[in-house]
């Protein structure tokens, strides 16, 4: 048979004179909602799998408190900035941005919510010791019920090594025409 989740509350009943008269219970069947509860652990458990071990980093913003809801490890080994100041300050964000392109990305990211998302988008940040790195962003809109923007989610991926070797194929390319 199939097995069956309860709780149990048990309350002692004495008499005038502190004599235990007898016990009262009441046991209530949770299975559902421990079944359900296990189901969403497993799904977090996984979750947490595919975050913990993918170099991209997954972003969860929320537009109406202007706050990270949520960003994968990823993003400590990429922006080499710490995933509780970010949470805490969301600057962090922008002040990471590198200064030629900060106007772009926050135009760019705020050009998201018109369009509900999924272009790429390409900037570079300022790691705190001073490396620059290329990132491809993508943001995707996430409305409510009334249409509104509530969130934004998206994924973001160090692109430097695949700039770097463009920047070589290009200079490689103008040498070559430079000499016939």
């Amino acid at each position: 048979g199939k097995v069956k989740w309860v709780r149990d509350s048990t309350f002692i009943r004495r008499d005038q004179n502190g004599v235990i008269t007898h016990y009262q219970g009441i046991v209530e069947d949770i299975t559902d909602s421990r079944e359900t509860e296990l189901a969403l652990q497993r799904s977090e458990e996984r979750f947490r799998e595919l975050a913990d071990n993918i170099r991209e980093v997954f972003w969860l913003f929320d537009w109406e408190k202007q706050k990270v809801l949520y960003v994968s490890p990823a993003y400590e080994e990429v922006w080499g900035r710490s995933i509780s100041d970010l949470h805490e300050r969301y600057e962090e964000w922008g002040n990471s941005i590198h200064p030629d392109d900060a106007q772009y990305a926050e135009t760019s990211f705020n050009k998201i919510l018109e369009t509900g998302g999924g272009e790429d988008r390409e900037y570079r940040i300022v790691r705190p010791d001073g490396a620059v790195r290329w990132i491809l962003d993508r943001g995707f809109a996430i409305r409510g019920k009334d249409g509104e923007v509530k969130r934004v989610a998206g994924i973001a991926e160090d692109i430097t090594g695949k700039k770097q070797a463009e920047d070589l194929l290009k200079a490689s390319e103008s040498n070559y025409r430079a000499l016939f």
